[in-house]
């Protein structure tokens, strides 16, 4: 089974980790197998918002599980 809480039309700054970090954690928590991450309708992303997906990436790994990002934006990859 997957989890995937979608990123959807959002900018990952201070104002939305706090709420998008709650969102996760439930079904982080709760699930098994990867999880999955579509950030396609990301608009923005600062240190804070990175924070956050290195912080999922780590919960991952410690359940040993893997983070899988979809719709990664161009501006992103690398």
């Amino acid at each position: 089974m997957s989890t995937q809480p979608a990123v959807a039309n959002v900018v990952l700054d201070f104002d939305s980790v706090i709420g998008l970090n709650e969102q996760l954690r439930e079904p982080i928590a709760s699930t098994g197998g990867d999880i999955i991450l579509d950030l396609s309708g990301l608009e923005r992303v600062n240190s804070v918002g990175l924070s956050l997906l290195l912080r999922v990436a780590e919960q991952a790994e410690q359940s040993e599980r893997r983070l899988r990002l979809r719709g990664v934006p161009a501006g992103l990859q690398s």
